[in-house]
């Protein structure tokens, strides 16, 4: 028994000696000492950048622009900015709000327009066979969906991409195809200042509807373009009262599509009348302060 104590005391001993002969044999090779240096330096500056972000976590401060406000793009690194997040309801549209420089997916504009096979073929494609056409119609929705960041103007939006599509067919035995469309946009004019956090501040949010958007495909541009400069007149005057608004949505509906009527013209298959109709929304958010919203509920 005291034998095998003494063997294997002997091999704890004996291993990490012959190792350190082996690093320190190694070491006095340049190549090789010179990688080990740079890698303890390199793991060195792995773990005093963490500490430098954590320090910097827990003593940021908010950059304040013009009038004494913040700079959005700086609001959730501030810890009094992160208690007013705290105090909000609804989290996901305090940070939608603060992120006006970045996509976020609750901003965003969403329609539906009616599509047929014919203008997804590509050059020289022959259109598919009826019973294979709601299928190609599936496989290539999402081409013409992506399509529709084309409507964004640049005055409205400076950047634009597909956040979802659903393609529905609707009327009486689905025969009329439509694609629904959601897009995230990034909105050209800049969000403005934000009051301080100190102010107990809060978003205030205002819904617009406008009626009798004509909603067809060629009608749709002109009917987002309608309510794109109404959202933007409308942010341009809560902004000149209290220095900051973000347009938070754009929707337009069209209630009759459920109920629509199907009606041929010349052997093409189109809807009726009615549901050429629609209903625009746009919603509008800006930042207040305490002060601010008791003086708006006393207007």
């Amino acid at each position: 028994m005291l034998r095998v104590f003494v063997l294997v005391l002997g091999l704890v001993l004996f291993i990490p000696a012959i190792g350190y002969m082996v690093w320190y044999g190694l070491q006095q090779v340049p190549e090789v000492a010179k990688l080990t240096d740079d890698f303890a330096q390199t793991a060195g500056g792995i773990v005093k950048g963490v500490e430098k972000i954590r320090i910097a976590g827990s003593n940021a401060s908010v950059s304040y622009g013009e009038g004494g406000g913040p700079d959005p793009s700086s609001v959730a690194q501030g810890a009094g900015w992160r208690k007013v997040r705290a105090a909000h309801q609804n989290k996901r549209e305090f940070d939608a709000f603060v992120s006006h420089e970045a996509f976020d997916r609750r901003r965003m504009v969403r329609f539906i327009i009616p599509v047929t096979p014919e203008e997804m073929l590509v050059e020289g494609e022959a259109a598919p066979d009826p019973f294979w056409r709601r299928s190609f119609l599936e496989a290539r929705a999402v081409q013409v969906a992506a399509a529709q960041c084309a409507l964004l103007p640049q005055s409205f939006a400076r950047d634009c991409k597909l956040r979802d599509f659903d393609l529905r067919h609707r009327g009486p035995g689905g025969q009329v195809p439509m694609l629904e469309v959601a897009l995230n946009y990034i909105e050209a004019t800049p969000l403005g200042v934000l009051p301080l956090p100190e102010s107990d501040p809060r978003i205030v949010r205002e819904q617009v509807q406008i009626e009798g958007l004509l909603v067809t495909r060629e009608g749709m541009p002109e009917a987002l373009a309608q309510v794109f400069d109404a959202a933007q007149k409308h942010c341009a005057t809560l902004r000149a009262q209290s220095a900051n608004c973000a347009i938070e949505g754009v929707t337009i509906k069209d209630p009759a599509l459920d109920s629509m009527q199907v009606i041929e013209v010349g052997g093409q298959v189109q809807v009726s009348a009615e549901a050429n109709t629609g209903i625009g929304s746009y919603t509008v958010s800006r930042m207040l302060s305490a002060v601010d919203r008791a003086l708006m509920r006393a207007e």
